[in-house]
């Protein structure tokens, strides 16, 4: 079954802040409670990447799950690749411990990870691929999450190439659906490059937006990319075009990565990038990798932790936040909307703009209506919501596709991919079921969609025209009345000055909108005019008047500046 992101598991106040284990899948903290303690909530860690062999963590994915940290487990073997499928057994373990994750390989791309005669036959993504399939249905059969396995950056066979190849390979063998409710693996390790850099090879940290275009493109929708290997270590100096990681860039890189995830950082990372477990937590004494540790780093700190540590401490105690998803952050495309974001939503089809405007009553109240519409569960959703006292709330942007209409079409066109759908608030056996109210502030919201995308008054629905439903009784809604009133709606107002010259005309009084005498008496609250200008003279001199209802306004001719005003 597809499934929203926002219905995958992500732990309790999350953070998308994570650690890798040791490269020892033997090693581990002493007392795994008190170190899971530790790490959420001094350091604002709730992703931890497990190395596991068999069941030999269980205790410890336990205790770091209480603490509200969500492992991500690897069941490892030594050159996993092309064979190596793992135990439901040990899956459904780890699943009653706490856990959700599920990787079985890692970074194919790479001859190191293989059996050397397989990897020098060829067929190497083919023969990973089939190894997935076997994977993921061992792993869904112990309950968990399958991952599809990460790459290294460039490699031996390049990542990139890797990755299209897969798709592909999945695509043609009619696959792709193994990837319904599953999640991919990542290491985008951005070397010694700022996290902004973008490298043409794909060597850099926002290849994880490169990877989610792909994964969007065949799938149709993103998926989870768990950052199982991330961040920089000390002493990394790839590209020569940077300077190498010291300790001061270790410490203030990896943290604005982590900030990134949150309302603290240079730039928000996209909801697709679950976490980054930051290689490495601490080596726990075993010896490979070890100068990559965050904590006992005997290399770079003598025995003793990095600067980053403290760095990030401070971070976490001034800056503490749970990660929000972006569509609880944006901001309505219709300036009377209030935005509440719903994540039942997806891009639509590529060229689709908005040509149908679907009306939906709700058939429940506001509060039922809204819960229902942002439940992922629920998978369904509407573009905007006019409640009966007429506040419209936003829930999905116009350039996604909201889900209301199921497969429903209309003249050829799958309902869904072309419509703007706005619910109705609405509770059958009202005594007034649709009010002024609420239908005003609506036929002003179509009114715009209408303009806005050229949309003709034949193509704003009703939800019973698409869906086929044929309702009667007095609560049904009706659409015509409603086209009526857009119709309406397309003829404007008369301005003002047009409104005075038909009053005006309808006295047999001439009017001029930039008279003296008329503008004049506007100023001076003198009511409706009485009689046309008249002409009169005194001592050889000529004057206009004209009289109002509370005076007469006259002055010399020709010095229309200098007006007067008598009683009757």
């Amino acid at each position: 079954m597809s499934m929203a992101l926002s219905q995958y598991p992500r732990p309790p106040a999350d953070t998308g802040w994570g650690f890798h284990d040791s490269a020892g899948t033997a090693a581990r903290p002493a007392d795994p409670a008190s170190y899971a303690r530790y790490l959420r909530q001094e350091l604002g860690i709730t992703w931890f990447k497990a190395l596991v062999s068999g069941t030999n963590k269980v205790d410890l994915v336990r205790a770091f799950t209480e603490q509200g940290i969500e492992v991500v487990v690897r069941l490892y073997a030594y050159r996993p690749h092309p064979h190596f499928v793992v135990s439901p057994a040990d899956v459904r373990a780890y699943v009653q411990a706490g856990a959700h994750y599920f990787e079985w390989g890692n970074e194919p791309n790479l001859q190191d990870e293989w059996d050397v005669q397989s990897w020098n036959e060829g067929a190497r993504v083919d023969k990973v691929c089939e190894q997935f399939l076997r994977n993921a249905d061992a792993i869904r059969q112990g309950g968990g999450i399958p991952l599809m396995v990460a790459l290294t950056p460039g490699g031996h066979y390049p990542h990139r190439d890797w990755y299209r190849t897969t798709f592909e390979w999945l695509r043609l063998h009619g696959k792709l659906d193994v990837l319904d409710g599953a999640a991919l693996a990542v290491h985008n390790r951005p070397l010694n490059r700022p996290l902004s850099h973008l490298d043409p090879g794909g060597c850099c940290f926002l290849e994880y937006e490169w990877i989610d275009d792909l994964v969007k493109a065949y799938v149709g929708r993103s998926l989870p990319l768990i950052g199982t290997e991330a961040g920089y270590e000390p002493g990394w100096d790839q590209d020569p075009t940077f300077p190498p990681i010291d300790l001061t860039r270790h410490a203030e890189y990896n943290v604005e990565l982590l900030r990134c995830f949150g309302p603290y950082g240079s730039r928000r990372w996209r909801d697709a990038l679950f976490c980054s477990c930051l290689w490495l937590v601490e080596s726990f004494g075993h010896h490979d990798f070890a100068d990559a540790a965050w904590h006992k780093n005997a290399r770079w700190a003598g025995g003793g932790n990095l600067p980053a540590v403290d760095l990030l401490r401070r971070e976490w105690q001034a800056h503490p936040f749970q990660r929000t998803w972006d569509w609880e952050n944006q901001r309505p495309d219709y300036g009377q909307a209030t935005w509440r974001g719903s994540p039942n939503a997806d891009l639509r089809p590529a060229g689709a703009l908005p040509s149908l405007v679907v009306l939906y009553p709700t058939g429940a109240d506001f509060d039922a209506t809204m819960k229902r519409l942002r439940d992922p569960a629920a998978q369904a959703s509407y573009h905007y919501v006019v409640s009966r006292s007429g506040a419209i709330y936003q829930l999905v942007p116009e350039a996604y596709r909201a889900w209301h209409a199921g497969d429903a079409r209309w003249q050829g066109r799958r309902v869904n991919d072309y419509a703007v759908a706005v619910g109705l608030i609405h509770r059958d056996g009202e005594s007034d079921p649709f009010p002024t109210a609420q239908i005003k502030p609506a036929v002003a919201l179509v009114r715009y969609l209408m303009e806005k995308y050229k949309i003709a008054l034949a193509e704003v629905l009703s939800s019973y025209m698409v869906l086929g439903q044929t309702p009667s009784g007095p609560g049904t809604f009706d659409l015509e009345a409603f086209r009526k009133r857009l119709a309406e709606a397309e003829i404007p107002w008369p301005d003002d000055e047009a409104v005075r010259a038909a009053a005006w005309g309808s006295l047999k009084i001439p009017y001029n909108a930039s008279a003296a005498f008329p503008r004049f008496a506007r100023e001076n609250q003198l009511g409706n005019p009485e009689t046309a200008e008249f002409d009169f003279s005194v001592g050889g001199k000529l004057y206009r008047g004209q009289g109002y209802s509370e005076g007469i306004v006259y002055g010399e001719a020709g010095r229309w500046d200098d007006l007067k005003i008598m009683m009757w």
